[in-house]
């Protein structure tokens, strides 16, 4: 598996160097505590509220709320509980300060955007981003939701960027890729790094020289679902039988490919992979009432699985694997 960089604010990716990551230190500095993160996927807002956090010591916690799709004031409750939840410390030993880095602020605008001003009152020692990948946050109608908090703008990375961090992530994984294939990969990716990351853990995994990297992320979801489907995957009721997450479960498939697959069948399951990925980003941005399929979908995606015989014995994500840095 590809092993990712430390979340280090020197290692943050930008178009001019230290223009985000010095507006968020700077907030920090000047008490602010409530911010959200704005701008398209791959751009590094994870990485970059982690970095700020290992840089002043502070905990992390992710709070995932993709898994929540209805619209009623059940589930508005439990956004604010698991919240609440997530605030308050885990133990004696726990450092009070803490970044809570909530994904994202459109779901809870959707459900119900009241709750917002409550989630900021909340652990006043901690620290609150907002995760944002449309233009949501910015009608009228929200504005007095987000008042409280602070926008930082992330923008679309240049090839120039996303080719630097091709070329280090792959010196970091001691892989060798010529300048055809980075070249693929970087104007492939469409200025998000996760696709470059996707991308470069396939020749990782499969020890191959050269990628055909049809992804397009400017296609039409619908398209991309299609595509998706057009495999086929037998035997598949392990998969669907997971209350796992969609994106712990892409996880899990991940570690579990190389298990099961080898030379051309694992290509062809990570570029499956990347498809699934692409759609699952596609959804969380064009059409919420997909998500519920989003698990079928992966498992369409990945139809190498029905060229093997090999069983698999399922158990969690292996993050330690997945994450390594």
């Amino acid at each position: 598996m590809l092993s990712l960089f430390k979340p280090e604010i020197r290692m943050f990716c930008e178009n001019h160097s230290n223009s985000i990551s010095s507006k968020v230190l700077s907030l920090i500095k000047n008490g602010k505590s409530r911010i959200i993160f704005n701008g398209p996927a791959g751009t590094g807002k994870n990485f970059l509220a982690e970095a700020l956090a290992n840089s002043i010591n502070a905990s992390f916690e992710v709070i995932n709320l993709y898994e929540f799709s209805d619209d009623s004031q059940s589930v508005s409750s439990a956004i604010l509980n698991n919240i609440k939840s997530s605030a308050v410390s885990k133990s004696l030993f726990q450092s009070n300060r803490k970044i809570i880095y909530i994904e994202d602020i459109e779901k809870i605008l959707s459900v119900n955007p009241s709750i917002i001003p409550s989630i900021t009152s909340l652990a006043v020692d901690s620290i609150i981003i907002f995760e944002s990948e449309s233009g949501e946050i910015f009608k009228s109608k929200y504005k007095k939701y987000i008042s409280g908090c602070e926008v930082v703008r992330f923008y679309k990375l240049n090839n120039r960027v996303v080719r630097l961090f091709a070329t280090k992530l792959a010196i970091y994984n001691r892989l060798q890729i010529d300048d055809r294939t980075l070249d693929i990969i970087v104007n492939g990716s469409k200025g998000n790094l996760a696709s470059v990351i996707t991308d470069m853990n396939t020749l990782s995994i499969t020890g191959s020289k050269q990628i055909d990297s049809f992804r397009d992320s400017s296609d039409s979801i619908f398209d991309k679902i299609n595509a998706v489907f057009s495999g086929k995957v037998e035997n598949v009721d392990i998969y669907f039988s997971s209350d796992m997450e969609a994106k712990n479960f892409e996880i899990w498939l991940a570690d579990k490919a190389p298990q099961v697959l080898k030379k051309e069948a694992l290509y062809h399951f990570f570029e499956s992979l990347s498809y699934s990925d692409i759609v699952l980003n596609k959804i969380k941005k064009q059409n919420w009432g997909l998500l519920k399929y989003t698990k079928s979908i992966m498992a369409y995606s990945c139809y190498a699985f029905s060229t093997t015989t090999s069983k698999i014995d399922f158990y969690a994500p292996r993050w330690d694997l997945y994450y390594s840095s």
